[in-house]
């Protein structure tokens, strides 16, 4: 291109005013991944909750969730009670694990409230957390699948508001389905779920 250097020209225009047009676009996409489920694998990927709060913090977290840290071989909380509505984030601390619900989706015996959908992910380094939204009450069973019979790799979560001794979660364990080890850790399990809903 020939001309006069301090001449702007037509192109130069334009471009810059593409390139400013660009970085405003960008500067509003960003939002908060609200307007959806409540569920989500904190990778960049996971949705808000349901209505539209999305994380409120800009890293994907829902800000005030409740915590569960995942660790070497346990859940730290390993039972943790929570009213209807609360997001659980369980966190990733150390090691290559799974958050996966006792679901026959998952082809397991089903430890969870009915209707309730199956979950199954991963949290390692690079999914470093999961969220997910309890609405229904009831006790939810889960488990790390390469560390089932690994102590304290079992969890609760115990939704207040469901004292139905016949629920899911509460139901004996299936001898066909559990080890020695993850049964009792089940066992031991319902009795303190039994406790915290008084029945």
């Amino acid at each position: 291109m020939t001309g006069n250097p301090g001449e702007f020209d037509r192109r130069r225009v334009l471009a810059g005013a593409g390139s400013l047009i660009a970085v405003g676009l960008a500067g509003c996409s960003g939002g908060d991944g609200g307007g959806g489920n409540g569920n989500g694998n904190g990778n960049g990927n996971g949705n808000g909750n349901e209505n539209g709060n999305g994380n409120g913090n800009g890293d994907g977290r829902t800000e005030g969730a409740e915590i569960v840290n995942v660790v070497a071989n346990e859940f730290d909380p390993q039972i943790l009670e929570i009213e209807p509505g609360t997001v659980l984030r369980w966190e990733h601390r150390g090691g290559t694990h799974t958050l996966t619900f006792y679901h026959e989706d998952n082809d397991r015996q089903h430890r969870v409230p009915e209707g309730v959908e199956a979950v199954d992910t991963v949290i390692n380094p690079g999914d470093t957390y999961y969220e997910f939204t309890f609405e229904e009450p009831g006790v939810y069973d889960y488990y790390c699948q390469p560390h089932e019979n690994s102590d304290q790799m079992i969890g609760s979560i115990v939704v207040t508001g469901n004292d139905d001794p016949e629920q899911p979660g509460l139901a004996e364990p299936d001898d066909e389905d559990f080890e020695p080890f993850a049964a009792q850790e089940i066992q031991d399990l319902n009795g303190q779920a039994r406790e915290t809903l008084g029945i």
